[in-house]
Order: C-alpha cells, then sequence, then structure tokens
C-alpha cells in the first residue's frame, strides 16, 4: 500500500535504481495513477513489474 510520501519516481529509484523509470509503474497502473504529477494517492495498491527488460525492449522499438 501506498503512504502520503510515496512518489513514482522515488519509487522507481527504490525498485529499479533509476528515477527516470517512473513511467513503468505508471502504465502499469493506469486506473490508479494520474498521470498529472508524481505524487500519489495514500493507501492504495498498485502493481511494480518486476521484469523490466521486455517493457524497455519494447518502448526502444517502438521509438527507433
Amino acid at each position: 500500500l501506498t503512504t502520503v510520501e510515496d512518489r513514482l519516481d522515488s519509487l522507481a529509484h527504490q525498485f529499479y535504481s533509476d528515477v527516470r523509470l517512473w513511467w513503468i509503474i505508471a502504465n502499469a497502473n493506469p486506473t490508479k495513477i494520474r498521470r498529472d504529477g508524481f505524487g500519489l494517492d495514500s493507501n492504495i495498491e498498485i502493481r511494480i513489474p518486476k521484469n523490466i527488460s521486455k517493457i524497455l525492449g519494447d518502448f526502444e522499438q517502438l521509438n527507433k
């Protein structure tokens, strides 16, 4: 469950060691996360993808 201190960029740093990967968490939770900032609502359960290599590979293919 998220807390008032949780932010997408800090969670990306915690789980992926890269704050720039916040969008992976946002895309995995389209109905729970607003796209107007890094802040999260308190007490929501979100999905954090563990293996991001396929996600990053797909992203690279789309942006060639």
